[in-house]
Formats: structure tokens, sequence, C-alpha cells
């Protein structure tokens, strides 16, 4: 039976039809080496984590039979995993199936994650026509032309550059197995970013965005398109869905998100760390400082062709410290910003390379549609509740967050009709078109367990793991085994696949709002967050 795939879908084996399939990893192996050993290992273990793996079932034991398929398969493909051993060369299936992932990989359609199997790189390098894998092309010399002996080579000499692992001996093949699942699942989910699956009328939008950053052409111009509205319609979701739909495109890719009001020179060199680790793949990038940062980014980015997403930016000197010009980047490179405010891009870019999306208003039968989804998970009201939910929408403005969360807080209040004429009356009793006043109505219907643990994580615990600030709640009496999920089901706090907890970030800035309405009041601070920390110590240092 089919296993569900992290993110949808199922694992498949090669016995499927490629035909509309799509594979997280393609296995390119020497039969006779290791299909009845290591990478029989190595695919049960990536299916047993919902990965969805090509393996060719046939042994290609002669080197010369490849089934038509494997070069399609190889194309809807995101990763492929070589496992270079000892026969690997002299097998012309194996060479073509290398050659195909080089070529994608150059596209930036696919990444390579070579595993050398009882050998080492240097016995597959081809310098000066020596070594054991360079025996084994001068074999194939007497049936095969030069150019494709020579695309071989160019294949064998690439894949020595990437990054792989060494398995030196037939122990500990499972232990091996799953550090390459580890690193697997850590590819897939950089280059897809999380997203809701209940989202509606996203796609619409994409053809247009496609279209402004030219991505179905071959261009080699550098492009960046802005995306801007007003708070909570959706530019972050927008944002992020043109980046899974285009992020195959590209050598490299980073998502920068909430940069918000980030401006002080720590919190832009970290953001600087972020983008070397994601573009540059260094385990943990260690710039000193933001002029460093600039020097070094200007002389690397323009290495590849790179999709880089900075989600809410306010200020222009976040783009100077974090993409600078255009001309920084590689050929093809494309830039994606969310902002609440048009920035004046095209005289920092100097370039007319720039275009503008304004986020339009959800149209009234998809913002219904959202609302029914997370009120009654399905698309369409119960028959009794339809006027009672085109009001409720019509109240949130059809604000897509304020949408979720409304409808998330009465999925829990589904026969309690009284509850959400009440709701409804508070929304329409919010004079002005704030979002933030429509949210600060979801965050009175909380109890004070909820409030504490919300406000916490507004404030310090943004990013961090639930398991372990669940420990002081623990102490504190909030259960919050009970509460962080009842606060996930309100929609008011998301829980990663790394146990990281993450909000909103007009959810964030509200709860912090609301601990400096308290502190205003009561004259003293119940939380503190960086920024806030830093003001109070520059007051005491004044003083």
């Amino acid at each position: 039976m089919a296993k569900e795939g992290p993110y949808g879908g199922s694992s498949s084996a090669s016995s499927a039809s490629v035909t509309g399939n799509n594979f997280d990893v393609f296995l390119s192996f020497r039969g006779s080496d290791t299909r009845h050993g290591f990478t029989d290992v190595l695919y049960r273990s990536l299916v047993d984590h919902g990965v969805r793996t090509f393996l060719d079932e046939e042994e290609l034991s002669d080197g010369e039979y490849i089934k038509k398929q494997l070069p399609e398969s190889i194309k809807l493909s995101k990763i492929g995993i070589p496992i270079l051993s000892e026969d690997y060369a002299s097998s012309k299936p194996c060479l073509r199936e290398l050659a195909q992932m080089v070529e994608w990989r150059k596209e930036g359609r696919m990444i390579i994650m070579p595993v050398y199997f009882l050998i080492t790189a240097w016995d597959v390098e081809m310098k000066d026509g020596r070594g054991p894998y360079a025996d084994k092309i001068a074999a194939h010399k007497k049936k095969e032309n030069p150019d494709t002996i020579q695309k071989w080579v160019d294949a064998l000499e690439e894949v020595t550059s990437v990054k792989g692992r060494q398995l030196t001996g037939y122990t500990g093949q499972g232990e091996f197995a799953n550090m390459m699942v580890s690193k697997v699942l850590k590819k897939l989910r950089k280059a897809k970013l999380n997203l809701s699956d209940k989202l509606v009328g996203i796609e619409d939008h994409l053809p247009e965005l496609r279209r402004m950053l030219d991505t179905d052409s071959d261009s080699s111009d550098v492009r960046m398109i802005v995306i801007s509205g007003i708070p909570g319609i959706g530019k972050t979701t927008l944002a992020k869905s043109l980046y899974n739909d285009i992020c195959h495109l590209f050598d490299r890719h980073s998502f920068l998100a909430d940069i918000g009001d980030t401006n002080d020179k720590k919190a832009l060199l970290a953001l600087q760390n972020q983008l070397v680790s994601d573009i540059v793949q260094r385990d943990s990038a260690k710039l000193k400082s933001v002029e460093e940062g600039i020097s070094f980014l200007k002389l690397r980015l323009s290495t590849w062709k790179v999709l880089i997403l900075l989600d809410d930016v306010h200020e222009k000197s976040q783009l100077e410290a974090l993409v600078g010009s255009l001309d920084w980047f590689g050929s093809g490179s494309r830039i994606i910003i969310t902002t609440k405010r048009v920035l004046n891009l095209r005289e920092m870019a100097e370039t007319d390379d720039v275009e503008t999306y304004k986020v339009p208003e959800m149209e009234d039968s998809d913002a219904l549609k959202l609302f029914c989804r997370y009120a009654f998970a399905k698309d369409c009201p119960e028959h009794d509740y339809v006027d009672l939910s085109e009001r409720i929408v019509s109240a949130t403005g059809k604000l897509p967050l304020a949408v979720e969360l409304v409808g998330s807080h009465l999925s829990l209040l589904r026969d309690k009709r009284g509850a959400w004429e009440s709701l409804l009356e508070k929304l329409q009793n919010v004079t002005d078109d704030k979002v933030e006043n429509k949210l600060r109505i979801t965050y009175e219907r909380l109890n004070s367990f909820q409030r504490h643990i919300f406000l916490d994580i507004a404030c310090f615990l943004f990013g961090e793991d639930k398991r372990i600030a669940s420990y002081m709640w623990d102490e504190l009496q909030l259960y919050p085994s009970f509460e962080v999920e009842m606060l996930c089901l309100m929609s008011m706090v998301k829980i990663g696949d790394d146990n990281r907890m993450w909000i909103h970030d007009q959810l964030r800035k509200l709860g912090r709002k609301i601990v400096q309405e308290d502190c205003m009041k009561q004259g003293n601070n119940s939380r503190l967050w960086a920024t806030e920390a830093r003001k109070i110590l520059n007051k005491m240092r004044a003083k």
C-alpha cells in the first residue's frame, strides 16, 4: 500500500507509471554492486520516511539495457543520488543516468547527493586519464563516439565537485542510510516552504506573477518583483506559493522570513549569515559585520542562478544589506520581496527590471470558501449557517488572516449559534478597517492560560521548540499539552515539523503591543524581547 509522502501524494517505486508522477529522489546504481545490499537498504529507508523514490526494479546487470522511462524519471525527480561503486562506470546506463542528472543540475532542476560506496572521490576523478574510473571509461571508447565519452567524463568530473558521502564498509549501512535520509528530508524541506492545505484563490495569481518574473523563458537577465498590500491580505502566503512553484528552476534558494523592523546591525548580520548559509550552503556562516556581509554576498551571489524571497521588508537599508544591486546576482536570478510600502527599488537596483504586484482583495466566493474550510472543514457552510457565515466574512473585511482566525475559533463553537452572533456583533462594531482590531477580538476570546502562552510566544519564544517551552509552562501550571493544542486549533499558533512554534507576524505584533499597553498601565514589563531589552538597557546606561 502506498505511503503518504511528506508533501502529500505517495511514495512510489519504479513499477508505477512515470507519466504524471513526480518523485523526490532518483537512485542511480550498478545492480551487480549494490542492488541487493546498500541500495535496497537506502530505498527502504527513504520510502519508510515517506520520500517518493524511483528505483528501477529490473537489475541492469548486462550494462547495456536501459528502459526509455528512466531519463524521464530523472527529469521528474528533485534529488538524484548516484551510488558510485567499483563497477558503476562499467555500466553505460549508469553513465547515461549520471550525465542526465548533471545536465538537470546545471539547469537548476535537480540536487545531486553522491554516495561513494567502498570507493573514494579520488577513484572517480578523471584527471590525467588515470585511475579506476578512467580505465573503465577507456574500455567504452571502442563502442561509443567521442562526444558521448566526453559527456560521461564531464559528468564524472562535475559530480566529484559536489560534496558527497563515503560509505567505507559493509557494517553500519543502516545508520548511513538513515543519515542520507535525514539529509534528503532537510533538502526537500528547504526547497519547499510550508503552506496550509486550506488555501483558496492563490493559483489565480501565479500565472501573472510568473509572467512578471519571466520564469518561463531562458532569459539571462536578473529580475525583482515586489508584492505589496495591506497587513493580513496574504502577501506572504502568495509569495511563498510563488517560491514553491518556481524554486526548482534555480541552483540555490533562500527564504528570509518576517524581516519587519529588523534594522540594527546585529539583526541584519544574522540575516546575512542565514542568506550565506542557504546560498553558499555552509552549515553555519560566520560573517563578523554587515559591511563584510555586503562584500561577501556581492562576490559570491554572482556564482549561481538564485531565488531569494525577502518577507516583510520595511526599509531600503534592509535591501542594501541583503540584495544590494541586481548586478550582484548570477544570470537568470530572481528576487521576490513582500512589503506594506512600495520602496524606491528602481533607484536602488539602477534598472527597470523591477515590477510591483498589489495583492487584490479576495473575491466574496473565495473568502467564504476559505472561512468554511476552517469553520466547517468543507467548502460551503451548513445550510442553516449560510447567511450568518456570509455576514461574518464580510465583517472580517475578507482579509485572509482574519477569515482564518475567526473561522478556526468558530469551528470549536459550531453548535452554539449565539456565540457566532456575538462574535459577528463584535466584528461589526470595529469602526475602522485595521486588521489589528479584528485580530484583537480573537485574542480576547482566549482563556487566561492561552493568553499567557500566546504572549510568551509572541514576545520571546517565536521559533523555539515547543517541548522545551512546555517545561516552563508546566511549572506555571498552564497545562501546555492541552492549551497549545487549542491555540493551534484556533490558528493563533502553528507548530512546524521540527516542533518549532510560529505565529503570523501580525499576531506577533499584536501580542507585543498588548504587552506594551499592559506595561503602560501597570508600570512594569511582564515580558521583554530583544528590541525592548536594548531600549531599557540604553535608558539605564543614559542614567
